[in-house]
């Protein structure tokens, strides 16, 4: 895969998870490369990050 092809398809839409799966203890995904940690806050309102730790 080109680097030119790896930018687009940073373009699309990745389903993270199942919203069953959310709670509000963090879940790591990495996905097309990037790793991102998931979780809900105190009023369940879903969130994703980059994972920096």
């Amino acid at each position: 895969m080109t680097a030119e092809q790896a930018t687009q398809l940073n373009n699309f839409w990745y389903v993270a998870a199942q919203s069953i799966e959310l709670k509000s203890r963090p879940l790591e995904r990495k996905i097309n490369g990037q790793t991102l940690v998931l979780f809900r806050d105190n009023d369940d309102t879903p969130h994703a990050l980059n994972a920096r730790c």
